[in-house]
């Protein structure tokens, strides 16, 4: 009995996994949404889950050459411009992700 709770656990535990990674916009998609508003040339570098906020998507982008963060939510239809800071740690973990961008 045990072992099918615990299977069954794995289970449902592995589909929310799944599901949640299939919420994440696709690079193609935030492009195109970005395109409506955005006056300069640009590209989609990536497209990764921000860790402790639900919903919220980091947009590494390269601009006129030069590294833009933006932030999305999983349809791409709302955007947020700024910088998230951990009140903790004061850590500015926007700047962190331009510099990953400029250190390649």
């Amino acid at each position: 009995m045990k072992y099918r709770v615990v299977k069954a656990l794995l289970a449902v535990t592995f589909m929310l996994a799944v599901t949640a990674c299939d919420n994440a916009p696709k690079k193609e998609d935030v492009a195109i949404s970005l395109k409506k508003i955005m006056p300069v040339n640009f590209e989609v570098l990536n497209v990764s889950p921000v860790d402790g906020i639900s919903g919220l998507y980091e947009v590494l982008i390269n601009a006129d050459k030069k590294p833009l963060v933006l932030y999305v939510n999983s349809k791409a239809k709302l955007v947020v411009s700024g910088s998230i800071v951990n009140v903790d740690s004061k850590q500015n973990l926007t700047a962190e992700a331009v510099k990953k961008i400029t250190s390649k």
